[in-house]
């Protein structure tokens, strides 16, 4: 069992500050600054990184709380819209987040006649820096404790060792974030470094969900379905890519 002490809120004075909500805001800011430093290298237009940014942020949240909403409300309490948008009482799906971010970004890409592959492969690892940041977020504010477990990394929450669910992630996104700047260094068909992104969250965060308390519908997690359908998607972006080089 590791040492554990949930911290929610920084109080300055009179001020109450949500440690999650900085964290991501942190998160987010750190990878802005990173890509924008990179995309001058690369050839890439800033520009493009704002506004991709831009409309992921919204259009994340929103499939993320609608994600919680639709699949995560806590039994017994009353659904209601204010509720609902209500999101200083936490509750956001990154899996749903993650899909909905996605879609927002082919559109912006396709309407701006942007090479969608190229850019993909250009910002998927700071996605994965701004991820590993807000789930810093939410390891230290107690979200996503597990189930009962004898399990070293496990933590003491309400007298009972737990899985603590955001630690695992944090660790298993270290890791892909070095296997992506590892294959960046290749000259790699387009596309590749972001579906490899996308097969690695898919292949190792699908088995976390059996160790949370989430929902199951059918013996899943809304999250391991969507997870499913990435995985689908990034599988069929390789073989669509060794079947084009066979016939190339």
């Amino acid at each position: 069992m590791i040492p554990y002490r949930q911290i929610t809120n920084i109080n300055i004075g009179p001020i109450t500050i949500k440690l999650w909500g900085l964290l991501v805001a942190l998160g987010i800011a750190i990878a802005l600054v990173l890509a924008l430093r990179r995309a001058k290298k690369v050839g890439i237009r800033q520009a493009w990184v704002y506004d991709l940014t831009f409309y992921s942020i919204v259009a994340g949240f929103i499939g993320a709380r609608a994600g919680h909403v639709l699949f995560s409300w806590p039994e017994g309490l009353p659904l209601t819209l204010l509720g609902a948008i209500d999101l200083t009482k936490g509750g956001l799906s990154f899996t749903f987040g993650l899909a909905a971010a996605l879609t927002a970004s082919f559109i912006y890409m396709k309407y701006k006649k942007i090479d969608a592959l190229r850019f993909a492969d250009f910002i998927a690892p700071y996605i994965v820096i701004a991820h590993i940041i807000s789930r810093v977020g939410c390891f230290l504010t107690g979200m996503h404790i597990g189930k009962q477990t004898s399990f070293f990394l496990g933590v003491m929450v309400d007298g009972a060792v737990r899985h603590n669910v955001a630690l695992y992630e944090i660790i298993i996104l270290l890791a892909m974030l070095a296997a992506l700047a590892y294959l960046r260094r290749f000259a790699l068909p387009e596309g590749s470094i972001f579906a490899t992104y996308l097969l690695l969250y898919a292949v190792l965060r699908f088995p976390l969900d059996f160790l949370r308390t989430d929902p199951t519908y059918y013996g899943l997690t809304a999250a391991q379905y969507v997870l499913m359908g990435i995985f689908a998607l990034s599988l069929g972006f390789f073989c669509c890519r060794k079947r084009m080089r066979k016939q190339g």
